[in-house]
């Protein structure tokens, strides 16, 4: 189980072949507007798996207690905000929009992606880390 929040450093790596997903617009200009690289997408202590990018790379899909939700990325809005006390991230200052997806989904999401446990890392250079 993840006990700390998703963070937005995102290091996803698509199976051989597979174009890397490219994260929405909205998120990545948010990132730029803050001069930062990370920010918390999902502040939650019950995530259960691996984050699984949509093939897009306009959707996240996260593992809350059991329940797939699906963080839509053109949602967001980001503000400041510190990690750990010294680290600069961002934070999410809306409320995103979020929807469920079965777990037969979730396994469709996941057929196509490979992943690191700790960090995923978009075509872009963005990074989302755990």
């Amino acid at each position: 189980m993840f006990v700390l929040a998703l963070l937005a450093r995102v290091l996803f790596a698509p199976a051989a072949g597979a174009p890397a997903p490219r994260p929405a617009a909205g998120i990545r200009a948010g990132l730029k507007r803050l001069s930062v690289t990370t920010a918390l997408v999902f502040p939650s202590q019950a995530l259960d798996e691996e984050p699984l990018w949509s093939r897009d790379g306009e959707r996240l899909a996260v593992n809350e207690a059991g329940v797939w939700r699906v963080i839509d990325l053109h949602s967001i809005g980001l503000g400041p905000a510190t990690w750990h006390g010294a680290d600069r991230i961002a934070v999410v200052t809306s409320r995103p929009s979020v929807s469920t997806i079965s777990d037969s989904e979730a396994e469709r999401w996941r057929a196509w992606a490979h992943w690191d446990p700790r960090e995923i890392k978009t075509r872009s250079g963005l990074r989302l880390a755990l």
